[in-house]
C-alpha cells in the first residue's frame, strides 16, 4: 500500500486531487492532506509517506522549500509538485531535490495515475535491491557455518553485501514464530530489517534462514541474554503478540562452537514452535530431549466412530494425543497411527487421498493445524458412515440457490457447511462431481459477470464495482478481470460503450 500526502494552499484542488482517481484501487492510501507547508510539517512529518503532492507555489513557504525541510524527517519521500505557473526555474530547483514528476493545473487524470504507477515501480525495485542484498548475505552466512563455501568466497560475498569481518560473531539467537506461514515477503523483510534496528547498538546481524526463521548473530563480547530477551520481547509485542520460540546461545570462540550452537538452537525450534506457546531458552541450560515414540491404545477412539459419536473421538484426540506427548515427533507419529487405523475401519479415504492427507499432516507447523486436520478426518470419517445413500444433485442445488444472491459477501466451503450441515470437504467434492468444476471458480465466475454487467449500465469507478460484486481487495479484483477477459475493468468499460 502506498502512502500519499496531499498539499496545496487551495483546499477545492486537495478535495479535487482526492475525488480525481480511484486511490484505493491503485493500492494507494491517502494519509492526510495540508493546506500549507507548515501544516504538512507540524502535522505529517512522523508519518510514514511513500509519495508527497504538493503545490509548487504557496503563499507562505514554497512547495521546494517543503521538500527541502521534509527530507531531513523522511528523505526516502518521493514528490511529484504541480502548479498553474509553467515556470521552469521551479522545475529546475524541483528536479535537483529529486522531484518525480510535473504536472501543470488542472490536472490530468492519466498523467496523475502515470506519475503514481511510477513511483510504485521504483519503490517495488528499490526494495527488491535491498531484498537480494540480504539474501546474498543470508545465505552466504549459512553456507560457511555449514563450510559450503570457502573463507575466499565468502569474504568476497560478504564485500558485496558491505559487510565487516564475520569472525567476531561468534554467539547467535534464533527466534520462530509458529505462524510465520501468515508472513508476507514484505513483512519477512520488514520484520528482518527491524529487529537489526532493535539491536542496532551491538552491530547485531539478522538473517532469515532457509526454513523462514530469524537468525540474529551477535559480537561476543557486546550483548548479554538479558538483553537479546527484554529486546525480542518488545519487539514482538509491537509486532502483534504473536508467540514465538527464542534460542539464546553461549558465547563461543570458533566457527565450529557456532554451528553446535545453531544445532541446539535448532532442536529447541523443533521441539517447542510446533505447539504454538512461547518458549525462551537459554543454550545453558538446554539439554536433547528423548523422541522416543509410544504406540496408542486405538479401541475407545474407534468405538467413538463406530458409534458415530464425533463429540467423543474429538475428545479421545484432544486428551489422549494432543495433550500427552512432549515432542512434535510424538504428535505427528500419534497422528499418522490414529489416521491410519480410522480409515482401516471406515474405509472412508482413497488411496490417493490418504496419500495426500498423510503429506499435509507432516507438514503441519502447529499443532492447532494438526488438529483441525484430524478433525476433517473424523468427520469425514463418521459422515462416511453414516451415509445410507448417497447425497446428490439436490444439495448441489440448494449451494447453487443460495449464492444467487449470497455471492456478493464473504463467503467459503466452511461457512456453507455450517448452513447446510454438511462437512466443508465433502460439499467441495460433491461441487466439483456435480457441476464440472470447483467451487471457488464457479463463485469466481459469478462475481466477474456481476462486474461486468455494473460496468456497462453504471458509472461507478471500478474498485467500488469490484466491492459490490464481492471482491474486498480491489488488486485482486483487477487481477481477475485482467486474467479472465484480457483487459482491465475500464479498458472493457471504453471497449464496450
Amino acid at each position: 500500500m502506498l502512502h500519499v500526502l496531499l498539499i496545496d494552499d487551495e483546499p477545492l484542488i486537495v478535495e479535487g486531487l482526492q475525488a480525481l482517481i480511484d486511490w484505493e484501487s491503485l493500492g494507494c492510501k491517502v494519509v492526510g492532506t495540508a493546506n500549507s507547508a507548515e501544516e504538512a510539517l507540524k502535522t505529517y512529518s512522523d508519518t510514514a509517506c511513500d509519495l508527497a503532492i504538493t503545490d509548487i507555489r504557496m503563499s507562505s513557504k514554497s512547495g521546494l522549500e517543503l521538500i527541502e525541510a521534509w527530507q531531513q524527517f523522511q528523505p526516502k519521500t518521493r514528490w511529484s509538485v504541480l502548479s498553474g505557473y509553467q515556470e521552469f526555474d521551479y522545475v529546475k530547483k524541483g528536479l535537483e531535490l529529486g522531484i518525480e514528476n510535473y504536472l501543470v493545473k488542472p490536472v490530468n487524470e492519466d498523467e496523475l495515475v502515470r506519475t503514481v504507477e511510477q513511483v510504485k515501480r521504483k519503490l517495488y525495485l528499490s526494495n527488491q535491491q535491498s531484498i537480494r542484498k540480504y539474501v546474498l548475505r543470508d545465505n552466504a552466512i549459512w553456507s560457511y557455518i555449514y563450510d559450503e563455501i570457502q573463507q575466499e568466497e565468502f569474504d568476497a560475498r560478504m564485500e558485496i553485501s558491505d559487510m565487516a569481518s564475520f569472525d567476531s560473531y561468534r554467539k547467535l539467537a534464533l527466534l520462530t514464530f509458529p505462524e510465520v506461514h501468515t508472513f508476507s515477503e514484505e513483512k519477512f523483510s520488514a520484520v528482518q530489517n527491524k529487529l537489526e534496528q532493535a539491536f542496532k547498538d551491538v552491530n547485531a546481524i539478522c538473517c532469515i534462514t532457509p526454513e523462514s526463521d530469524f537468525l540474529l548473530f551477535f559480537p561476543t563480547n557486546e550483548v548479554n541474554d538479558q538483553q537479546i530477551d527484554r529486546e525480542v520481547s518488545l519487539f514482538v509485542e509491537e509486532l502483534t503478540g504473536l508467540a514465538y520460540v527464542l534460542f539464546i546461545g553461549g558465547k563461543g570462540e570458533t566457527k565450529a562452537d557456532l554451528k553446535n550452537s545453531l544445532s541446539h538452537a535448532l532442536s529447541h525450534r523443533d521441539r517447542y514452535a510446533f505447539f504454538n506457546e512461547t518458549k525462551i531458552t537459554v543454550e545453558i541450560s538446554f539439554h536433547e530431549t528423548n523422541n522416543e515414540v509410544k504406540p496408542l491404545h486405538m479401541e475407545a477412539l474407534l468405538k467413538a466412530i463406530n458409534e458415530r459419536d464425533i463429540l467423543q473421538a474429538k475428545d479421545w484426540l484432544a486428551k489422549t494425543l494432543l495433550l500427552n506427548t512432549s515432542s512434535a515427533t510424538q504428535v505427528k507419529s500419534g497422528a499418522l497411527e490414529a489416521v491410519m487405523a480410522i480409515n482401516a475401519h471406515s474405509a472412508a479415504l482413497e488411496r490417493v487421498t490418504l496419500s495426500r492427507v498423510v503429506d499435509e499432516m507432516l507438514k503441519s507447523k502447529t499443532i492447532a493445524e494438526l488438529s483441525d486436520q484430524l478433525d476433517t478426518i473424523i468427520e469425514n470419517a463418521i459422515l462416511h458412515m453414516k451415509k445410507d445413500k448417497e447425497i446428490n444433485h439436490s444439495l448441489v442445488q440448494d449451494v447453487m440457490e443460495y449464492l444467487k444472491t449470497g455471492y456478493k459477501d464473504e463467503i467459503s466451503l466452511k461457512l456453507l457447511g455450517q448452513k447446510f450441515y454438511i462437512n466443508p470437504i465433502y460439499l467441495g467434492q460433491l461441487f466439483q462431481k456435480e457441476m464440472g468444476i470447483s467451487f471457488s471458480e464457479y463463485l469466481n465466475q459469478m462475481r466477474l459477470e456481476e462486474a461486468k454487467d455494473l460496468l456497462l449500465h453504471t458509472h461507478e469507478k471500478a474498485g467500488k464495482i469490484g466491492k459490490k460484486a464481492g471482491y474486498s481487495d480491489p488488486t485482486y479484483f483487477y487481477k481477475q478481470f485482467k486474467k479472465h477477459f484480457g483487459v482491465t475493468p475500464n479498458e472493457y468499460r471504453t471497449i464496450n460503450k
